[in-house]
């Protein structure tokens, strides 16, 4: 794990195409700007099922049971 400090407005770059930019910090809250091309995809890693969404981006999302035969 990389750690680093950062003041407001300091960037970090990540590959070619992402920029991170600390917009502002109130007391313990820090609020990041984050510039990438549009086909990025960025996700909050806050629920658990982030991870599971992500890895099925291939088979469609069922949101609602259907009851019924199979």
């Amino acid at each position: 794990m990389l750690v680093l400090n950062r003041k407001v407005l300091e960037q970090i770059v990540i590959g070619k195409h992402v920029v991170l930019t600390v917009s502002q910090i109130r007391g313990n809250r820090v609020r990041l700007t984050i510039s990438t091309p549009k086909a990025v995809r960025i996700v909050r890693r806050k629920l658990t099922r982030v991870d599971d969404l992500l890895q099925s981006h291939t088979k469609p999302l069922l949101l609602t049971p259907i009851v019924g035969e199979r």
